[in-house]
């Protein structure tokens, strides 16, 4: 009263004057300085709003501070505080600008992140559809090569199959004295699949006994095995005076379809005209093809047909 300021006006003056300093000094030097309603880990924008808030704190209490004195220090504590809200004006103003640039480099940074992971995902993408396209490419063609065999397998047996699909033969005299082993090969190319082989071997064959009852055995064999289905094809030789010698004209004809490796299929096979010898017998002394020529003949020829 009478223009004199009370002493609790003087000290919430003399209080709110330093707290405004001290947020000048803050602004001035280092914005992360501790401060009432200020923390470090405070991003732009929170500063500005608690800025906003002391600003809008100091308008208002600035009516208190001048209250009770005289004109001229009235006016002066209005220019101050309007100098002073003026800083933190143009500080809240900077906070705004640095918390937008923030934001604008962020979502910069997101926005290229995003189109790099977009331009993976198409790479990706293309190589997923490329992939589908090959896997669905590969997938046709196993069903068009299944489909084939199918028509191919049903073609053959539907086809009517008349007399010989082929033959192969050879004559020539074989003279020879092995004792064991393989004698005599001719080659066939097979046809096809389901069709069975007949094969012919005419030779003659000697056995000469050495103090002993002896005996050799002629067989054929395909590609190194003999034939297993329907039985294997073989002659034998036995003697069985203690000193002789004898010759005979050996025949060898039967059909075969399979062996110990399976089914005969289409393509180049082998036919060998081997000897041996017999099971639970002593061997002699062979000779094959003596004096006289022999005959080897394969023939391809259609199962339903009269054998």
């Amino acid at each position: 009263q009478g223009g004199e300021q009370s002493t609790e006006q003087r000290t919430f003056k003399t209080s709110l004057l330093y707290s405004v300093s001290r947020c000048e000094d803050i602004l001035t030097v280092n914005l992360w300085t501790p401060l009432t309603g200020l923390r470090p880990d405070m991003d732009r924008q929170q500063v500005a709003l608690v800025l906003l808030a002391l600003a809008a704190y100091i308008t208002v209490s600035s009516g208190a501070l001048i209250e009770g004195e005289s004109p001229d220090e009235a006016n002066a504590a209005r220019f101050t505080w309007k100098a002073r809200l003026n800083r933190l004006e143009a500080a809240i103003g900077r906070t705004r600008t640095h918390s937008l640039n923030d934001q604008q480099l962020v979502l910069k940074e997101l926005k290229e992140q995003e189109d790099r992971l977009r331009m993976h995902g198409s790479k990706l993408n293309s190589l997923n559809a490329a992939q589908a396209r090959v896997d669905r490419k590969q997938s046709q063609l196993a069903s068009q090569q299944q489909a084939m065999r199918y028509r191919e397998a049903k073609l053959e047996k539907t086809v009517k199959c008349r007399g010989n699909i082929g033959f192969s033969s050879r004559s020539a005299v074989i003279s020879t004295g092995k004792q064991h082993g393989d004698l005599w090969q001719l080659k066939y190319v097979k046809k096809r699949r389901h069709t069975v082989l007949r094969i012919t071997a005419n030779f003659d064959g000697r056995d000469q006994a050495l103090g002993h009852a002896s005996c050799l055995r002629y067989f054929i064999k395909i590609d190194g095995q003999e034939c297993r289905g329907p039985a294997r094809l073989d002659s034998i030789i036995a003697t069985n005076m203690a000193q002789g010698i004898l010759h005979t004209r050996q025949h060898i004809s039967g059909i075969c379809w399979s062996t110990p490796r399976g089914h005969i299929g289409a393509g180049p096979h082998v036919f060998t005209l081997s000897l041996g010898q017999c099971p639970h017998e002593r061997l002699g002394r062979a000779h094959t093809g003596w004096k006289s020529t022999s005959f080897f003949l394969v023939e391809e020829i259609c199962p339903q047909q009269d054998l």
